[in-house]
């Protein structure tokens, strides 16, 4: 059994160095993590190093045994992992629900197709598709069925040769009893695929064309029926979001890490250049490079028709991988991963995301008794309904600026948010944070600005110290807590957030179950907080290009760094910005986004 507090006797000469699939088994011999590699020996090693994301760190640690399986090569190491993933669905693999597999409408190979709805793929069918939401899915086909009779009937009902009640109600044309020719019935089902593919202006301007001849003949009622049609035709081509003038087919799949302790996937089906589907689901875990080749693989297993272009996206950042590239063509032939999606497709990725997981997350903030778990927890009184958070920002590491935000009634009052040009420090948290809550207590004292039940601080012990000493000051007692990333542990506990909460005399910080309702609100709060004052700094940096520290870079002036700025207002704070993200959304050289990023990070450190 392998034991990871005593690696240096493990001998790790006995796992070969060839390609394969690797699983760590906890103490009952359960998967744990399951992972592929092209050279199993270093890729086992280097989870034994010191530089292991929180998650990883946790796995290791439960760890008491590897077990590996060698393949014939990296392709099908993916292809093995994805299928143990999804059989044995180890707690630290990022996994697909098992029903996740998506409708599509399906126009068999028969001599007469038929139509249907279907989940299972077969080789010789047709596909239109996929939906999210088979609700709308049967709906559109009711429309189809309107404009385009085919049949719908089972092939031991169609063997019968007698037409059924859809031929009465106009919804099929009775290919069974030969009601219609082979040619017109095909040129219905082409009518079909035409519509999926958006070539609807010749089929609305024939049937505008007969509605006028009926209609000059007087015959009313058939006119009716293409005048109907046309209106049938335009309200399928209305729920069709166009985005491409192509006939590009690209599923998006777009990644990112909400809070420390969720990701977040919003997938959108583009088919014949236009939006068809958007899908949203949300993990109990960060998502990592390592996880998405897998979970790629997952997700086109149990979806196996794929377009002619995929791309994936990660917290900002497009994923590239020859391997995984390699192995989707097992599926598809002509596959390929691209890094040409347009902004605004991927801003409407980002911001239905985050709408969609604020949405997930009020349900739990909304609960009724929310503000009494918070008020238990937090050992505050119970009649707690209003908030404000506070957050300080330093702009180019010297001119610091505050802000504080409210919270009441379940949702953010904007009237009752407020900005500070911090007066009395530079690069000092206490002093500003003390600063902030003596002209608080001053307005308080005046009547200019009403207290809240209870102040939240984005910072520690110290932070949360000055906000109780300058309002004791002028005399005012108030609620108050703090906010903070506590240091790493040397047996981190897998279920408890790294985030910890501090409360007055109390020594020792309140530590919360990562998924906590009541840890999510102050999150939810904190991060607003943090928001607002990215913005407030942001503009006041606009306002002030000329003493911007960028402008010591050659060839940077005051127009790059207000791109730079409009595309990230965290620019002198965020070590996590990359050359290529920077060169791409600010349209600026790469020679210069180098010397930028490299400029920050010396900047950055001089500052902390």
């Amino acid at each position: 059994m392998l034991d990871f507090f005593n690696m240096k006797k493990f001998d790790f000469n006995t796992i070969p160095e060839k390609p394969g699939v690797y699983i760590f088994l906890d103490k009952n011999s359960t998967p744990l993590y399951i992972g592929k590699a092209k050279n199993l020996r270093n890729r086992v090693k280097s989870y034994f190093t010191n530089n292991l994301n929180l998650k990883t760190e946790i796995m290791v640690q439960k760890a008491f045994d590897i077990k590996y399986i060698i393949t014939k090569n990296e392709v099908e190491a993916l292809l093995l992992e994805a299928n143990l993933i999804k059989k044995e669905k180890p707690k630290y693999n990022i996994l697909l629900k098992d029903s996740k597999s998506y409708p599509y409408l399906e126009i068999t190979a028969h001599e007469y197709p038929k139509i249907k709805i279907s989940r299972k793929i077969s080789s010789d069918s047709t596909y239109l598709g996929p939906f999210v939401n088979v609700s709308d899915l049967r709906e559109i086909l009711r429309e189809l069925l309107k404009l385009f009779p085919i049949r719908t009937c089972s092939e031991q009902t169609f063997k019968k040769g007698k037409s059924c009640i859809n031929y009465q109600i106009k919804r099929c044309t009775a290919p069974c009893e030969g009601l219609i020719s082979k040619e017109e019935y095909m040129s219905l089902v082409d009518n079909i695929i035409s519509v999926f593919k958006g070539k609807t202006k010749n089929l609305l301007e024939y049937f505008e064309e007969k509605m006028i001849l009926h209609s000059k003949k007087l015959e009313f009622e058939k006119a009716a029926e293409y005048r109907d049609k046309i209106n049938g035709l335009k309200k399928l081509s209305l729920n069709q979001h166009i985005v491409y003038k192509t006939d590009a087919n690209i599923d998006i799949l777009y990644f990112k890490t909400i809070y420390e302790q969720y990701s977040g996937l919003l997938i959108i089906f583009i088919r014949n250049g236009k939006i068809i589907g958007v899908d949203r689901e949300i993990f109990n875990s960060q998502i990592y490079q390592d996880d998405i080749p897998g979970f790629i693989i997952q997700f086109y297993t149990k979806n196996k028709i794929l377009p002619e272009k995929i791309s994936i996206i990660i917290n900002n950042n497009y994923f590239t991988d020859r391997l995984l590239e390699d192995t989707l063509k097992e599926f598809k032939k002509n596959i390929k991963l691209t890094k040409s999606i347009k902004k605004d497709i991927l801003d409407f990725a980002d911001k239905n995301l985050q709408i969609f997981f604020e949405t997930e997350l009020s349900k739990k903030i909304k609960s009724k008794d929310l503000f009494e778990h918070l008020a238990k927890k937090c050992h505050l009184p119970n009649d707690i309904n209003t908030i404000e958070c506070i957050d300080i920002s330093h702009l180019y590491g010297k001119n610091t600026v505050g802000v504080s935000i409210f919270f009441e009634n379940g949702s953010f009052n904007k009237n009752r948010y407020r900005r500070y040009k911090i007066k009395s420090a530079n690069n000092d948290d206490f002093l500003a944070i003390h600063e902030i809550f003596r002209r608080k207590a001053l307005n308080i004292m005046k009547n200019k600005e009403e207290q809240a039940d209870l102040y939240i601080i984005d910072g520690g012990k110290g932070q949360l110290q000055s906000a109780i000493r300058a309002f004791k000051e002028q005399n005012i007692q108030a609620n108050f807590i703090s906010i903070a990333k506590g240091r790493s542990k040397d047996e981190p506990n897998n279920n408890l957030s790294k985030e910890e909460v501090y409360i007055p005399g109390r020594k020792n910080p309140i530590n919360f179950k990562k998924d906590d309702p009541v840890l999510l609100l102050i999150q939810k709060l904190r991060d607003e907080a943090h928001r607002f004052a990215i913005e407030y700094q942001r503009k006041l940096a606009l306002k002030d290009l000329t003493s911007s520290p960028l402008l010591q870079i050659k060839g940077v002036g005051e127009k790059t760094i207000k791109k730079v700025l409009k595309e990230f207002p965290d620019i002198y704070t965020n070590s996590n910005i990359t050359s290529e993200e920077l060169s791409k959304k600010c349209k600026i050289s790469k020679k210069v986004a180098e010397d930028i990023v490299n400029f920050l990070r010396t900047f950055q450190g001089n500052s902390s």
